[in-house]
């Protein structure tokens, strides 16, 4: 059973360094050394004191601060001009929940898997990269271009194409018969696209198919396939990612594990997992796994740097995605975007980051996602570890070889097993007994 951790960044000087975007002048003049902050120009912070300023949002020319229990609005010469009550603002305002983005490449997994569900796609097909014309009738209207400015890789297989995040693979898959479009839109709402929920009570934004609209056209149904033109919510592409660890089927994500009343230690409320019907099927599900590893794993893949420390292999998906500005796509900022999984074998997490900077930022985001990522599955470790109640005489052991000692060593206890660790290297070299014993 994958599990959905859901953590929710605001800047933290221990991950990267604060810009313009998170950071602005106080409403008390003077309190920063820099009388004057341009966009992403790095900040030197004097002494906050106790009153914890964080900005937790920018709009036009002015931002948000939040101090204690209260959000000030202040313009950009640090003059207030208005104020909320933080509880109100943070539950009308959860991006999480309600922010519609357009992801980028992370939504390209989707529509291989569509494609691998209808059983039209070959692993051995081989496309011409770089760009892919768009017309209606005999008139051009649009140049979609591979990420490395049309370049592309070459006649490369469609495997390769998703390892290099190719926008012209997609176009290739939607326009030349790898996948059926009506077929795609219900599995695209299966996954929760498009559309609006609820979360432990909390509502859920829905967000825009672009290419179902009145008066779209092919265009919109090509760029939708990379993740732009229609929008997401972190929340829908979480739950969407969730089908490729729980074999086919989606997960109700939930924040409440449980409530215990105080006085009597009864548990008056117990979440339970909440899972679609089988949207794909085993075999598919697989073979989309197979191919995120490769992101991964592969040197040319996009998310090689997102490669775990501790040997524990991660499948996922790297996405760059435009960001609309005074009515038009803006050429300094992005939405950047990482989903990972892991462990690969036995899928106990996704994780989903994404967040708007220039490209300079970008290199900030391996050393979240692997911090993060650790720091979950060991938390999931402890919480299984907690929870069994009884040993199963007949476990059958995996292959542990090559992975961490730390994680195979917490993964074993969790089923309450005794388990001998003979040196003291990082990375497992045999074991005994052995795998499928």
């Amino acid at each position: 059973v994958c599990s959905l951790f859901i953590r929710q960044f605001v800047a933290n000087s221990n991950m990267f360094p604060y810009n313009a975007e998170h950071v602005l002048k106080p409403y008390w003049k003077g309190r920063y050394n820099k009388e004057k902050i341009n966009s992403y120009d790095f900040v030197e912070f004097d002494n906050l004191e106790n009153e914890n300023k964080i900005i937790v949002k920018k709009e036009k020319k002015s931002c948000i601060v939040e101090i204690h229990k209260t959000v000030l609005k202040i313009d950009m010469d640090g003059n207030k001009v208005g104020e909320e009550d933080f509880f109100t603002y943070k539950i009308g305002n959860n991006y999480f929940l309600e922010g519609t983005i357009e992801c980028g490449s992370v939504f390209k997994p989707f529509i291989y898997a569509d494609s691998i569900e209808e059983g039209k796609y070959d692993h051995n097909a081989y496309y011409n990269s770089g760009s892919y014309n768009v017309y209606y009738g005999n008139k051009l209207v649009a140049t979609i271009k591979d990420h490395n400015g049309g370049q592309g890789w070459g006649t490369i297989t469609y495997d390769q194409g998703l390892y290099h995040s190719s926008n012209v693979a997609i176009c290739n898959l939607l326009d030349q018969g790898y996948v059926t479009k009506d077929v795609l839109t219900e599995k695209l709402n299966d996954l929760g696209f498009f559309q609006g929920d609820t979360m432990d009570g909390l509502t859920c934004s829905s967000s825009i198919n672009a290419y179902t609209r009145k008066n779209a056209g092919r265009l919109e149904y090509l760029t939708t396939g990379f993740g732009q033109g229609s929008t997401v919510t972190p929340y829908q592409l979480l739950k969407a990612y969730s089908v490729f660890g729980n074999d086919g089927k989606t997960v109700q994500p939930h924040i409440v594990d449980k409530v215990v009343n105080p006085e009597t230690n009864k548990v008056v409320y117990q979440a339970t997992p909440k899972y679609s019907k089988q949207i794909f099927s085993t075999n598919t599900i697989s073979q989309v796994k197979d191919l995120m590893l490769g992101v991964i794993e592969d040197e040319q893949g996009t998310g090689k740097i997102y490669r775990l420390d501790n040997d524990v292999r991660m499948i996922g998906k790297t996405g760059t995605g435009q960001v609309v500005e005074n009515g038009g796509y803006s050429t300094t900022l992005y939405m950047h975007s990482f989903v990972g999984i892991a462990p690969y074998d036995d899928p106990q997490v996704v994780m989903f980051l994404t967040f708007k900077s220039g490209d300079s930022y970008a290199q900030y985001m391996p050393n979240i996602v692997k911090q993060t990522m650790n720091e979950a599955l060991q938390v999931v470790n402890r919480y299984n570890a907690k929870n069994t109640t009884a040993v199963d005489q007949s476990c059958t052991l995996d292959s542990y070889t090559n992975q961490s000692v730390n994680y195979v060593k917490s993964k074993l206890e969790s089923k309450s097993l005794n388990v001998q660790v003979i040196g003291n290297g990082g990375s497992v070299i045999e074991q005994y007994p052995l795998a499928r014993s």
